[in-house]
């Protein structure tokens, strides 16, 4: 029978994940236009969904930190 233990490294791996995850969440490094306007515009537009993954990333830091979560998040 396998060991469903996660190691060192795959909790590692699963903290840059949500790290990542944020990054690109953000926005920061995005771009949707080479008009700056209509680039600010889209980026408000899609920012709602965008927290979306905010809360997922933010769930498997709580998750690997032993906390509980709240699964409706995962949906």
């Amino acid at each position: 029978m396998k060991n469903n233990r996660l190691t060192n490294s795959d909790l590692a791996k699963l903290r840059m994940a949500a790290e990542r995850i944020r990054l690109l969440a953000s926005l920061e490094q995005a771009s949707f236009s080479v008009d700056e306007k209509k680039d600010a515009e889209i980026k408000e537009e899609i920012r709602p969904y965008m927290m979306w993954f905010t809360n997922i990333a933010c769930n498997i830091d709580r998750l690997l930190d032993g906390q509980e979560v709240d699964y409706l998040y995962f949906r």
